[in-house]
């Protein structure tokens, strides 16, 4: 499979009746029969846009007249490696006709008949279930604009602690304490529901503690990351450059980007290693970011931390990856791998230990 990304444009055609039109994928292109939003990929120089107006013309015979951009999604096949634009096509010219002899069909949002689907699509399936409206069911007791007013407060709340604390633990038991000591009760399952909300609407991202307990990974707390480093200095307090946390999360969003399985990990001795990140070829790397190690107490907590880690998961890489371009002044123990963010996040090779 080739590493370059294939940039592709695909449409969510919505009737007014909130159906979704699906095409098949026709005999002779890879995974032909699975069903898939309407689109192809972008030709040389074509905005995403441009490739949408151009496909849904050749392929079902359309004219796009209002159409807004969604939601991108990365996916990993085993013959290509995608980008997908996907957009919301709300009026367009034309009935729909299979110019290549694929079928298509009108679809409900999580009422789907037609199968297999493609697998790229699982976080546009899931988007399009979010409803327009959510349910109260507490606004009888105490009003609909009080209620409303609460879960507000609450939802602002939650999104200012997790945006305020990049790249630290959250832990949905503590935050609701909090909300209920200032007079904002709101209910550990709606807090567990804002958090996905939050998630879905690509605002943040979590991570859980790596291990093989379902209910350990429930239990502890998470750790939180903005979707974009650019929003930590909009939420700072302080006015302090909080340089390492954004490192870390664009490390993580990194690491989303190549598609790995990323949690974090927490060793018997209560060290901490800000990632243990599985790649989709199934290769582990254990991973600590940290912008400048030359303190001496610095450099000694960052690497006891990743090498009892390393002692844990001995298949996993140990890597340390610094803001700082030149290498730790003292020689790291011999597992462990040193690489400047720089040339991590361009996907270079790693260098050999540094002496």
């Amino acid at each position: 499979m080739s590493d370059a990304l294939l940039h592709v444009a695909a449409a969510v055609i919505l009737r007014p009746d909130g159906q979704v039109l699906l095409a098949q994928r026709p005999a002779g292109k890879a995974y032909a029969g699975y069903w898939e939003f309407p689109g192809g990929k972008l030709e040389p120089g074509e905005t995403p846009r441009e490739a949408l107006d151009r496909e849904l013309a050749e392929e079902l015979g359309l004219t796009v007249r209002h159409a807004a951009p969604w939601l991108v999604q990365q996916y990993r096949y085993p013959h290509a490696h995608v980008l997908l634009h996907f957009f919301r096509v709300f009026e367009w010219d034309g009935d729909p006709v299979g110019h290549d002899g694929q079928a298509f069909a009108w679809q409900t949002p999580g009422r789907f008949d037609v199968a297999p689907l493609l697998p790229a699509n699982t976080a546009v399936l899931r988007a399009l279930l979010l409803p327009p409206v959510y349910g109260i069911s507490m606004a009888d007791e105490i009003g609909e604009a009080a209620f409303l007013a609460r879960a507000k407060a609450a939802l602002r709340w939650l999104q200012r602690h997790l945006l305020g604390n990049p790249a630290g633990t959250f832990s949905v038991q503590k935050f609701f304490d909090t909300l209920k000591s200032q007079g904002l009760p709101v209910g550990k399952n709606t807090l567990h529901d804002y958090l996905a909300h939050l998630e879905d609407a690509f605002l943040v991202r979590t991570v859980s503690l790596h291990t093989a307990s379902e209910r350990q990974r429930m239990v502890n707390p998470r750790k939180a990351y903005p979707i974009d480093p650019g929003l930590i200095s909009l939420y700072e307090r302080t006015g302090r450059v909080n340089l390492g946390h954004a490192l870390e999360t664009a490390v993580f969003l990194e690491l989303e980007r190549r598609g790995c399985e990323t949690d974090y990990v927490r060793t018997r001795d209560s060290y901490e290693v800000d990632f243990f990140a599985r790649n989709p070829e199934g290769d582990a790397t254990l991973i600590q970011v940290c912008t400048d190690v030359s303190d001496p107490s610095t450099y000694e907590r960052e690497v006891r931390a990743l090498s009892a880690a390393a002692a844990e998961h001995r298949g996993a890489l140990p890597l340390l990856i610094t803001f700082d371009t030149l290498p730790p002044r003292s020689p790291l123990p011999k597992l462990l791998r040193w690489q400047p963010a720089i040339a991590w996040l361009l996907g270079d090779e790693l260098p050999g230990n540094p002496r």
